[in-house]
């Protein structure tokens, strides 16, 4: 039995074990709030605020943070490539440079045209 806690501000259901240790998993609202925090902030910051491991953090971020993209225009850009699985799945993000906002995650290393 996996205890489950309701946020009486926001109305999330999220799972939370008082440091019991019984909880081995997480709601899908719980990671999205989490990626949420992350936007403007690195994913080390968030993964100490809420006692997360790293890894976790940053496998949530790269999951639900194409969903959370805004719209925007950019003077300047910054391109880079990251392993979604290290040896075998990379993909590619592009932020803007101006604002640290995500423009584009992209799931290949290059673009293909086909």
């Amino acid at each position: 039995m996996v205890p489950r806690q309701r946020c009486k501000e926001c109305g999330f259901t999220f799972s939370y074990d008082y440091g019991l240790e019984l909880v081995r998993s997480s709601t899908e609202s719980f990671r999205r709030q989490i990626v949420k925090h992350c936007q403007g902030r690195s994913i080390k910051d968030v993964s100490c605020d809420y006692n997360l491991p790293y890894t976790t953090v940053k496998r949530w971020f790269y999951l639900y943070a194409a969903n959370q993209l805004a719209e925007e225009s950019a003077n300047q850009i910054c391109v880079d490539e990251f392993a979604l699985r290290k040896g075998h799945n990379y993909a590619t993000s592009v932020l803007n440079v101006d604002t640290g906002r995500i423009l584009a995650i992209v799931r290949h290393r290059k673009l293909r045209s086909d």
